[in-house]
């Protein structure tokens, strides 16, 4: 299973929002509008996790928060589209 993240800026400076699509097995399955983006940086505690959360908690739940099952591969790729 492929799983696709896509984020279409509206751009005009920061903080400004766009158009989220998900993709799985390269079809489009979910679609929304986020209004506005963080117009900062991040703190210097957040992390990039697969699996595990070990920065700040995205949600209401205690750290470390692991993921019981099995991740075959992970890819991550930023590009501009």
């Amino acid at each position: 299973m492929i799983i696709r993240y896509a984020f279409d800026y509206d751009g005009g400076g920061a903080g400004k929002g766009g158009t989220s699509r998900l993709f799985v097995n390269g079809k489009q399955v979910a679609s929304g509008r986020i209004p506005a983006t963080v117009p900062l940086g991040f703190s210097g505690d957040e992390t990039l996790d697969v699996g595990e959360d070990t920065g700040t908690p995205t949600g209401d739940y205690q750290l470390p928060f692991r993921f019981a099952g099995d991740l075959k591969k992970v890819t991550v790729t930023i590009a501009n589209e």
